[in-house]
């Protein structure tokens, strides 16, 4: 459950990423 909790918080911090990449282009 451990590695699938991880998981889950890596895509999370991922779509977060791509999120704030496509609302601030210039920071990226």
């Amino acid at each position: 459950m451990s590695t699938f909790s991880a998981g889950l918080v890596v895509a999370v911090a991922l779509i977060l990423y791509l999120v704030a990449a496509l609302i601030f282009p210039e920071r990226f």
